[in-house]
């Protein structure tokens, strides 16, 4: 029985190194790491200091997808267990994508994420603080919105102008959310925030 259980045991470990190696080697696996993603770049131009979170947010949201490490901070790529063989693969990545949103942060931001537990609490964290409808911005894009004028603008230039303001209060429009967990209730958010959406291009 011994000997039997010896055997199950190699033959599972060789299969968990099996898996590993082709993770790490297969590149449109999350955890696979290009020689470009190194730890001092900038996934964004502008750092975030604590205004304008939609903005930053959608422009690091965009990079993360681009180098397939969103995972990390949108649950789709949890931890595994610490006694897996991807446990530190994971852990590489996982503290990748913390530093490039550290790299993102002014000095006074970054410090107040630094000790965060993992690029998700990390991210969470900021969202949380940050990513609550701004009451006074909405009331200035709407008040943007009815000073627009076509003027000496050609229509493409005016529409440009009109779609920026729609999509901003729209972003900020879709943070509203029902405070129970009732789905219906959700839907009937969603469906109140396109109503004022929609009635704001109107009008």
């Amino acid at each position: 029985m011994g000997d039997n259980s010896s055997v199950s045991n190699l033959r599972t470990t060789a299969l968990d190194s099996g898996s590993t190696v082709t993770t790490l080697i297969d590149p449109s696996h999350p955890y696979y790491i290009f020689s470009c993603d190194v730890s001092g770049i900038y996934l964004v131009s502008t750092l975030f200091d604590g205004t304008g979170y939609v903005n930053w947010s959608k422009g690091m949201l965009m990079s993360l997808s681009a180098r397939n490490k969103i995972g990390f901070i949108d649950r789709s790529c949890p931890r595994p267990s610490v006694t897996s063989p991807l446990y530190k693969a994971w852990d590489r990545c996982d503290n990748l994508v913390g530093t490039w949103i550290l790299n993102a942060l002014t000095t006074q931001i970054r410090n107040s994420v630094l000790h965060s537990k993992s690029a998700k609490d990390m991210w969470d964290d900021l969202r949380d603080r940050y990513s609550q409808p701004n009451e006074v911005r909405i009331y200035h894009l709407k008040k943007d919105l009815v000073g627009v004028t076509q003027g000496n603008s050609d229509i493409a230039t005016y529409y440009s102008r009109l779609k920026k303001l729609w999509d901003e209060l729209s972003i900020l429009n879709s943070f509203m959310t029902c405070s129970c967990c009732d789905c219906i209730c959700k839907c009937i958010a969603k469906g109140h925030n396109a109503v004022m959406i929609e009635s704001d291009k109107v009008h």
